[in-house]
C-alpha cells in the first residue's frame, strides 16, 4: 500500500514507516534489513509516524482516530491518546518527551500530557481540517497548519492555555505542512504548489 510517512531515530540506526496498509515497519537503517512488522493495533490508514528524541519511544496517528504511544524496544503499544472524533492527521512527541501533539480531521490540535497519558489543551480557531502542527526549538511556540489556508501561532509558554499570537495568511490553498527551523523561521508548504519561509519574531 502507499507509504504516507517515515522517520529516523536521532542518531539514524533505525527507521520506521507506516500507510494505507495499516503496517508499521521498522528497519535497520544501515542495512535496510526488516526488523519489525507490526499490524492489527490501528484499524485505519496511518497517517504519521514518528520518533521521540531519545528513541525511546515512537508515535503514530490513524484513520481510525486514535493516537498510540509505542515502546521502541518491544514494538508494542505502550498506551493509547483517545479524544479526536475523525482522522488524526499527524502526532508527534516534543523533544523534552513531556507531551505529544496531535492534528485532526475534527478540527484540533490537541496536547497529551505523556506522563499522565491525558488531553490537557486543545485548540480549533482552524475551523478547519488541521494537517500538521510544529513547536519550535525551545517549546515556546506553536504553529499549526490547516485546510483555513491559514497558519496559525500560539504562544505554549502555558501549555495549558496556548494564546494565538499570530495569523499567517499569503497561501491560496491548503497548508499541509509547518516546520520551525533552528533559527527561528517558520517554513510552510501547501497543495498551492509553494513553500514559503516567514519571520516569526
Amino acid at each position: 500500500g502507499f507509504v504516507y510517512n517515515a522517520h529516523f531515530t536521532a542518531d539514524s540506526r533505525f527507521l520506521i514507516s507506516c500507510g494505507g496498509d495499516k503496517k508499521i515497519c521498522i528497519r535497520k537503517a544501515e542495512f535496510d534489513k526488516l526488523e519489525q512488522n507490526r499490524k492489527g493495533f490501528h484499524n485505519g490508514i496511518i497517517w504519521c509516524v514518528s520518533f521521540s528524541q531519545d528513541g525511546k519511544y515512537f508515535v503514530t496517528s490513524s484513520s481510525d482516530t486514535n493516537v498510540i504511544v509505542w515502546d521502541a524496544i518491544t514494538s508494542n503499544p505502550a498506551f493509547y491518546l483517545r479524544g479526536h472524533m475523525s482522522h488524526v492527521t499527524t502526532a508527534f512527541i516534543t523533544p523534552c518527551g513531556n507531551y505529544v501533539y496531535s492534528t485532526s480531521y475534527d478540527k484540533y490540535c490537541k496536547i497529551w500530557d505523556f506522563k499522565n497519558e491525558k488531553e490537557i489543551a486543545a485548540v480549533d480557531e482552524q475551523k478547519s481540517t488541521v494537517w500538521y502542527a510544529d513547536v519550535n526549538r525551545d517549546q515556546t511556540l506553536l504553529a499549526t497548519a490547516g485546510a483555513s489556508w491559514k497558519i496559525m501561532v500560539y504562544n505554549i509558554a502555558n501549555i495549558r492555555k496556548p494564546v494565538r499570537i499570530r495569523t499567517l495568511q499569503g497561501h491560496s490553498y491548503d497548508v499541509l505542512v509547518v516546520k520551525f527551523a533552528p533559527d527561528g523561521r517558520l517554513i510552510s508548504g501547501s497543495s498551492d504548489s509553494t513553500i514559503k519561509i516567514w519571520n516569526i519574531a
